[in-house]
Parts: structure tokens; C-alpha cells; sequence
């Protein structure tokens, strides 16, 4: 199992088969999907530290076996944020780890190049134009 995003699909060769696991998908996309493990459309508006403990809320109500086994010892777990932004999928990468004793990566790299969720920064944001009200 690997974890990856939308823009590195190409990267994805069989075995591995594609598992979205986002709210929100590619219209190109036809691959499989577990929305059990995407966050709601309301937490992608919170900020990093309300959106922690809700993702963990959400993960702490599944079944890590039962998860492992649904998604397949070749799923690549997919997202949109690019390799190392913060993201939900190292979170629930972590999660399984942690309960089943798996290594998952992201695509590409080893574990040990992983970074860990807690070290991830978010992806930076588009500085707002100043806007100036005319009277």
C-alpha cells in the first residue's frame, strides 16, 4: 500500500491500483473511491487544528483491518495535495500503520523519506490581492 495524488497518477503501474480517498474528485477520474476515509466538505474549510482531532474522530469509528482488507495490499491512496503537503492521507496512512503494523509510503519514496503528518506543512496560499475601497 502507498499513498499518492491525482497529479502522479501516471506513476501508478499494476499491481498498484488507484483508491481516491477525497470528497472531491477529478471528472476524469473512474477509479475506485472510499469516502469513508475523505473528511467532510465543511472540515476542508477548517483550520489544521480543528480539522486534527475531527479526521482522528472520524478514523477512531472504522476498522483498520476491515479498512486494509476493503482497500487491498496494493492500493495507492489518493488525494489532491502534492507529495508532502499536509494532507489527510498521510493521516490515515499513519493510522494503519499504527494498528496493523504496515509501512506505507508515499509513491516513489521510501518510508524513511516520508515525512510524518505531524511535520507537514501546509500547502501555501495565495497571497489575496489588497483591496482598496474607493469612496
Amino acid at each position: 500500500m502507498k499513498t499518492s495524488c491525482f497529479s502522479r497518477m501516471k506513476l501508478i503501474a499494476p499491481p498498484a491500483e488507484a483508491v481516491a480517498i477525497c470528497r472531491g474528485l477529478p471528472a476524469w477520474y473512474h477509479g475506485r473511491a472510499l469516502q469513508e476515509l475523505a473528511p467532510t466538505r465543511a472540515m476542508l474549510k477548517m483550520p489544521d487544528e480543528e480539522f486534527e482531532p475531527l479526521m482522528r474522530t472520524i478514523l477512531a469509528a472504522l476498522d483498520p483491518q476491515e479498512v486494509a482488507e476493503r482497500l487491498g495490499p496494493h492500493a495507492v491512496l489518493l488525494c489532491w495535495e502534492k507529495p508532502f503537503q499536509l494532507c489527510h492521507r498521510r493521516m490515515v496512512a499513519e493510522w494503519l500503520e499504527e494498528a496493523l503494523g504496515l509501512e506505507i509510503p508515499e509513491l516513489g519514496y521510501s518510508r524513511a523519506e516520508t515525512p510524518a503528518y505531524a511535520t507537514m506543512r501546509p500547502k501555501p496560499r495565495a497571497a489575496r490581492p489588497l483591496q482598496l475601497k474607493m469612496m
